[in-house]
């Protein structure tokens, strides 16, 4: 949908009007999947919307145990990965996500990290916008990618883009899941054209 009033990406989501897509049941967990003892070890809510020049993400996390660590890739510790494919079809919905950084854009951070420290900061499309936030309850990831960088993917102004979101959970130090709203899309569990969204 097309955003009513304006978006700001400061971590504060209290101008979304709402995180639709409820994953308290993930399609696929990663890693270490008997290290996640279900919603009330963690689970996450998403949102997605647009303008004129901007798609906007919005990710809040609902953890009881927060591991941020150190020297560490996002998927370490706990923290938020967006995959966005763009591409025309049929290769949007056949992308095995492949050509990270390339052909899909891998947004990965952990919980309060800004978007200068996101894993391969200096390959993300000029001008991504994203801030992590540590809340009460978890952390939030707002993010907002432009959409000269969509149009130039779809090679026309763009239409539909295809997005999977991955909440990464760690209670003890290499004992972390990962809990995916679409089945990753690298595996042979992917499903053609899972998480793709239209302009309304």
């Amino acid at each position: 949908p097309r955003v009513r009033c304006p978006i700001v990406v400061d971590g504060d989501l209290s101008d979304w009007p709402e995180l639709p897509f409820v994953v308290n049941e993930p399609a696929e967990l990663g890693f270490n999947a008997d290290s996640w003892d279900g919603p009330e070890d963690s689970h996450f809510r998403f949102g997605v919307a647009r303008d004129a020049d901007w798609l906007y993400v919005a990710v809040e996390v609902i953890d009881d145990v927060l591991m941020v660590l150190e020297d560490r890739y996002p998927w370490q510790q706990d923290g938020v990965e967006l995959r966005i494919c763009a591409l025309p079809e049929p290769e949007r919905s056949l992308s095995r996500g492949q050509g990270e950084f390339s052909d899909v854009l891998l947004l990965a951070m952990a919980a309060g990290w800004t978007v200068e420290e996101a894993f391969g900061a200096d390959r993300l499309p000029e001008g991504v916008q994203a801030v992590s936030r540590i809340t009460e309850t978890g952390h939030v990831l707002e993010a907002a990618i432009p959409a000269a960088w969509l149009d130039a993917q779809q090679g026309e102004p763009w239409q539909a883009i295809r997005l999977n979101v991955t909440a990464n959970d760690y209670d003890a130090e290499f004992e972390g899941v990962q809990l995916w709203w679409q089945p990753d899309w690298r595996r042979y569990r992917t499903v053609s054209g899972s998480g793709t969204f239209f302009k309304e």
